[in-house]
């Protein structure tokens, strides 16, 4: 096989803890990075990014705030030199790779080799990255024929939440298909890992250690030149859910976000010098089950 080029980021998601359960400020700074390539919002968590219909959805999802860039997006920022400076931005912020795919594109007949894989998977068994064993039962296959009538299309190896998922598929088949110029032969091998292998933020800048360790020896060969990769992912604790807190924990969590603790405490203040202890005062009678009728407190 011959490489088209050399192994490539081709998506990127990333998780960053949320800020006092809110956004977390490195978000807008990415943002603002990237406006020097035309980021733009077509809606309240979608941008346009870049020049290849690329995009960034931008969102909170439970206790987190996600990032995920797309294949387009991440050739712009390729091609305008921007990934290392992207990477240095939040190498030293608290965030998790939950997704990144390392992709490389190959001079070969894709209908062919597809149909290899195919036959290789139906008789055995092949091992990803030393211990993943994909079989024939992890296997999904799209067949289209092309304009020469052969069968081609898309295989994947392993199921679609895995944490190590393979797409293999016909580059030149997609883009005629898609009504762009025939590139000729052109293979795509996409290797889509989860948060759970342990990808960094660097790893996107230069996967191409990442790339091999799954995609060789099992789907192509493994240049001399190119070092073992090892797990160097960063991560994060969440704080526990409000049903984990202690009762300290959520009492303080609710004075602190309360609305009528706030209008409590003008009142207080408007009632003079006072106005502190009367609330206390009532606060305590309150929780004593008293009547709190005759304590004097503001108009």
């Amino acid at each position: 096989m011959i490489p088209a080029c050399a192994p490539f980021c081709d998506h990127l998601s990333l998780t960053f803890p949320l800020a006092d359960d809110k956004k977390p400020f490195i978000v807008e700074t990415i943002i603002l990075f990237f406006n020097q390539l035309g980021c733009a919002p077509k809606s309240e968590s979608l941008y346009e990014l870049g020049f290849y219909s690329g995009s960034v959805l931008s969102k909170r999802r439970g206790q987190v705030w996600m990032f995920s860039i797309s294949g387009g997006g991440m050739r712009s920022i390729r091609e305008a030199g921007l990934l290392q400076e992207f990477a240095m931005l939040i190498a030293d912020v608290p965030h998790r790779v939950t997704r990144l795919d390392a992709s490389c594109d190959y001079v070969e007949d894709a209908p062919r080799w597809l149909a290899a894989l195919h036959r290789r998977l139906r008789k055995g068994s092949i091992v990803l990255g030393g211990s993943k064993v994909v079989r024939d039962s992890d296997m999904t296959a799209y067949i289209s024929k092309n304009a020469q009538g052969q069968r081609t299309g898309t295989i994947y190896l392993g199921k679609p939440k895995a944490e190590i998922r393979v797409c293999a598929y016909d580059k030149q088949f997609e883009r005629v298909d898609k009504g762009f110029p025939d590139p000729g032969e052109l293979l795509r091998i996409e290797v889509r890992l989860r948060s759970q292998v342990g990808c960094s933020i660097f790893d996107a800048v230069n996967p191409e250690r990442l790339y091999f360790h799954y995609a060789a020896p099992a789907l192509v060969e493994l240049p001399e030149s190119v070092r073992p990769w090892v797990a160097n992912g960063q991560g994060f604790e969440l704080l526990p859910l409000q049903s984990q807190l202690t009762p300290y924990a959520r009492l303080k969590s609710l004075i602190s976000e309360s609305v009528v603790v706030e209008q409590m405490l003008s009142l207080a203040q408007k009632d003079g010098a006072g106005g502190l202890e009367s609330l206390f005062t009532l606060l305590r009678r309150k929780a004593s089950g008293n009547p709190m009728s005759h304590i004097k407190v503001a108009a």
